[in-house]
């Protein structure tokens, strides 16, 4: 029921009332005095009454078969059966379920970080010496050999701060002597 209705919808809601006979004195009173005011009212309240009148007046239609259960047919209906694909649906989500939370929960605690994974040091635990100086050497991964380097003259570089040689790179810091400096 809405809160507030529209003053048709209570006009409407009271001529229904006053033609089922639903109506207090009070509201008797009200019905009869929004009729003495307004034609328009008192024809709508008219083709209303000789609507329901009619609808009374039908002869009324008795169903083919009544649609009633008996004892007897609740009893013998076929049941279905409780066997199928989608018996198994609670077990799977569980399971779902259960593994996404493992792999989060083990996840946030470090559960499937490998022990044995090479870390970079950090840069406190390479040393740098200004008397050497860092140049790189490709490798190949797959054979250890070392690849071809272009004819530039090496010039100084900073200290390495990672050590990667899962992509074929190391790095050498030969020394470099007074003289040449």
């Amino acid at each position: 029921m809405r809160l507030f209705r529209s003053k048709k919808t209570r006009r409407e809601e009271l001529f229904s009332a006053g033609i089922d006979g639903r109506l207090t004195a009070k509201e008797q009173a009200g019905l009869e005095r929004i009729l003495q005011a307004s034609a328009e009212a008192r024809e709508e309240f008219e083709s209303l009454r000789s609507a329901v009148a009619l609808v009374r007046q039908a002869p009324k239609a008795a169903p083919r078969r009544s649609f009633a259960l008996t004892p007897e047919m609740v009893g013998t209906a076929a049941r279905p059966s409780s066997r199928g694909p989608w018996t198994l649906m609670p077990l799977a989500t569980a399971l779902a379920t259960a593994f996404l939370a493992f792999s989060i929960v083990g996840g946030m605690t470090g559960l499937f970080e490998d022990e044995r994974a090479v870390s970079a040091p950090s840069a406190s635990q390479v040393e740098t010496d200004p008397k050497q100086s860092t140049t790189a050497q490709l490798f190949d991964a797959a054979t250890g050999t070392p690849l071809p380097t272009s004819k530039a003259t090496p010039t100084a570089a900073p200290a390495p701060t990672a050590v990667s040689e899962s992509v074929g790179l190391r790095l050498e810091t030969p020394a470099i002597s007074e003289t040449e400096v």
